[in-house]
Parts: structure tokens; C-alpha cells; sequence
């Protein structure tokens, strides 16, 4: 959503020229690139407190999770200056959850295996992206932007959620046997 629909989104709706989405645009990309170095230094960080590598995990997806909820407000953010804010604190948010996600195949799965997993995981997202930027499209022509930014504010604390409720330390024996 962030990465594809940031100018389109300053240009139709807060009416930016394309000088204007040129000096702000790129605030939300280095709001996402801080992010990602967040999210790799929140799990070590947890490992230190002494929680296991996948609890730990999982609060390093769940804190930037509940931080993506202030997106929500992009929509009604009173100037640009605003929505661009919002936009960056989804941005940094959602690419902090990406970073360690990234690491949860070599977490879960035997050594011999990560590779396929982290392939597989990586075409899941690529196809859902895929089809997220032709539901976008429609929606934003259909009912705005809105709805969007409401959804994508819960799209990761409902994905932290699911974490918490299915993963477990994997029993590697039958995972081996299984493989």
C-alpha cells in the first residue's frame, strides 16, 4: 500500500503538485528503511531480556503492530504534513514487522529446509501484493481511500494476533520426518 500508492494517493486527495510529492514523498521510504533496522534490534533486544527466540519474536512483531493503528488516521489527517506523518509511522511500522518475520523460517524449520521456506513465504507475499494493489485500485476508485487506511491499521495487529495463537516451537522430528 505504502510503497505504490504514497503519490498517487498526496496527488488526488491532497491535491500536491508533482514538485510538492517530489520534496515529501520519499519521507515515508526512509521512515521504512528506519524501521527495518528497528525490527532487527527489537528481537535481540527481547532475547536479552531472557524471553525465548520466538516469544521474542513475536513481541517484535506485535509492538510495531499496534504502532501501524495511528495509520488509520491518514485518511482524516488535517494537512499533508499530517498524512505524510501517519503514512511514515505505517511505513516504519509494517517494514519493522517484515525484518523479523524474515527471520522466523530459520527459527522454524531444519537448517536443510529454510531456503524452500523462505521462498515459498516470499512468492506468498509477492502474490499478495499482487492482488492487494488491484484491490486497492478498486477500492480507492469505488470508495476512496478511507476504508483503506482503516483496514491496513488492523491488517497487521490481526496478522500479530494469528501469530500468537498458531506459532509454537516446532516439534523438529516430525518436521524432519515430514520433509
Amino acid at each position: 500500500m505504502f510503497t505504490y500508492w504514497i503519490p498517487f494517493y498526496l496527488v488526488s486527495e491532497r491535491h500536491l503538485d508533482l514538485r510538492q510529492v517530489a520534496y515529501f514523498a520519499w519521507v515515508p521510504f526512509l521512515a521504512a528503511d528506519l524501521g527495518c533496522l528497528f525490527g532487527g534490534v527489537l528481537s535481540p533486544f527481547f532475547i536479552n531480556l531472557k524471553f525465548s527466540v520466538l516469544t521474542a519474536r513475536k513481541l517484535a512483531v506485535t509492538i510495531p503492530a499496534v504502532l501501524m493503528m495511528l495509520a488509520a488516521f491518514t485518511g482524516k489527517a488535517p494537512s499533508p504534513g499530517l498524512a505524510i506523518l501517519f503514512f511514515s509511522v505505517g511505513a516504519f511500522s509494517h517494514q519493522a514487522i517484515s525484518s523479523t518475520l524474515l527471520t522466523l523460517p530459520a527459527d522454524l524449520f531444519p537448517q536443510r529446509t529454510v531456503a524452500t521456506a523462505n521462498g515459498m513465504s516470499g512468492m506468498a507475499g509477492y502474490a499478495g501484493g499482487i492482488l492487494f494493489t488491484w484491490i486497492v485500485g478498486r477500492v480507492t476508485k469505488s470508495l476512496g481511500y478511507g476504508p483503506l487506511f482503516t483496514a491496513i491499521a488492523f491488517f497487521d495487529v490481526i496478522g500479530a494476533l494469528v501469530l500468537w495463537g498458531l506459532l509454537r516451537t516446532p516439534d523438529t522430528r516430525s518436521l524432519e520426518v515430514a520433509l
